[in-house]
């Protein structure tokens, strides 16, 4: 198992010490930065899962190595710790992305524990890619009818203050789609705040989302915010709501209604103005006529929802997505990569992509960690994709534009995955839609492009 690395900026040498001791104790590799400026320097050379910052520092402090960080190192979790904390410092971090925010004198099982759900929530959400500019600030990648149909729906439900819900296969892009709703609002000045329900632990979930009082969760010296109060005014991305337990899902319900949030502990409420948006990897209907999802919750959320496309369902856009990612990792691993040959390509397109946008990213950084050249081939793809079915009309007119050998080979693997679902079902299109993961509607729509006719 790799160890994970957790990056301490702290400009006293007694705080880096005793951050590192706690750390290295509790099974981590730590290095240290006594300001945000070595910080950034060693962030640029990769590794690094955590940062551990104090916000007051020489040089450049901790809200400036926040601001750094965001548009450039999205992926890696931010906690701040400060003797200097109030909910309105937490605020302003948690707008500048940090995952948490925590007070001197702090508990060493308070930190760890803060330093788990960050670490959690980062390998389980990793953002997925950004490119293509829809209205806002965040870059949906894409040309395919499915990814113009997003950025054109994400137009629309972001002027709304309604409740959203997104759904689709993991690694379809939820987290992305719920930042860019929330960069084309009225709120986009305001914090964007996510939870992966599903890296909490149980215990933790109320406190998490509600906040406490000081002394009202063992190990707590101090009042903290919950993600609901955090996000007044701006926007919460719920992800993985099905893991959310009942009787929170109870409590959250009653926030939604009264639009006030009570911390644990506390004796009054607060006033929140968010907008929720949440998504799922499951049938949430399903969940709710089996009785792990509450019907009240599921209508309050299901007010505007979108059900993200699979990236085999939209291979036209895996070029696209292949050529982001090898930009990304030439400057991450520090590789002069200029593109991917043919058959390299013609195998990326072949593959089922079970895992989605993720799943990619994942297979382009295992390529280019072996690539020894300008171009990435065949040889460099990993195993699941060179030992997968090639396409029974393999890339062969090298001598063509880029584009349209991939248009081509996109539609010719698609009309081969759609006939022998067709074959395979006798024709029931239902059927057939099922076996490949895709809606009914959007088997049609690709029939139709194709020239296939729907004889059932």
């Amino acid at each position: 198992m790799i160890t994970e690395r957790i990056l301490v900026v702290d400009d006293e040498p007694s705080m880096r010490k005793v951050l590192s001791r706690l750390l290295e104790r509790a099974g981590y590799s730590v290095e240290t930065a006594e300001n945000g400026e070595r910080a950034l320097d060693r962030l640029q050379d990769g590794g690094i899962d955590l940062v551990i910052t104090d916000i007051r520092m020489p040089v450049m402090d901790g809200m400036e190595l926040l601001g750094a960080m965001a548009p450039n190192l999205p992926d890696i979790p931010v906690i701040v710790i400060t003797a200097h904390g109030t909910v309105d410092t937490a605020v302003t971090a948690m707008k500048l992305g940090a995952f948490d925010f925590v007070s001197k004198p702090f508990e060493s099982d308070q930190l760890l524990r803060n330093c788990k759900k960050a670490l959690a929530q980062s390998r389980a959400e990793r953002r997925s890619v950004q490119t293509s500019r829809a209205s806002s600030g965040v870059r949906l990648l894409g040309t395919s009818s499915e990814s113009e149909a997003l950025r054109q729906w994400i137009d629309k439900v972001a002027q709304l203050p309604s409740a959203t819900l997104l759904t689709g296969e993991p690694g379809t892009g939820h987290g992305l789609v719920a930042r860019a709703i929330h960069e084309s609002s009225p709120r986009q000045q305001a914090p964007f705040v996510k939870i992966t329900c599903g890296a909490i632990p149980r215990d933790w979930f109320e406190s998490e989302l509600f906040g406490h009082e000081a002394g009202a969760v063992p190990g707590s010296t101090s009042e903290r915010p919950g993600r609901l109060e955090l996000a007044d005014g701006g926007t919460l991305f719920l992800n993985e709501i099905d893991a959310m337990p009942m009787d929170v899902q109870g409590q959250l319900l009653n926030v939604i209604k009264a639009g006030k949030v009570s911390r644990l502990g506390a004796f009054g409420d607060r006033a929140v103005d968010v907008r929720l948006i949440a998504g799922t990897h499951i049938n949430l209907e399903e969940a709710v006529n089996e009785g792990r999802f509450r019907d009240d919750l599921f209508y309050a959320l299901n007010v505007a929802n979108f059900e993200l496309t699979a990236l085999r369902s939209r291979l036209e856009d895996l070029p696209d997505l292949a050529e982001y990612f090898v930009a990304k990792f030439n400057t991450r691993l520090g590789r002069q990569v200029t593109g991917i040959s043919p058959e390299a390509m013609s195998m990326l397109l072949a593959h089922r992509w079970p895992g989605n946008v993720r799943e990619l990213e994942n297979v382009i950084e295992r390529a280019m960690l072996f690539a020894d050249g300008e171009i990435l081939d065949v040889g460099h793809l990993p195993g699941q994709i060179q030992g997968g079915n090639e396409p029974d009309l393999p890339i062969t007119d090298f001598d063509s534009n880029m584009k349209s050998i991939v248009r081509r080979a996109t539609a010719n693997i698609e009309r081969q995955l759609i006939k022998g679902a067709l074959d395979e079902s006798q024709n029931n299109v239902t059927h057939a839609a099922k076996a490949l993961g895709i809606s009914r509607k959007s088997l049609q729509t690709k029939m139709k492009e194709l020239g296939l006719r729907e004889d059932s």
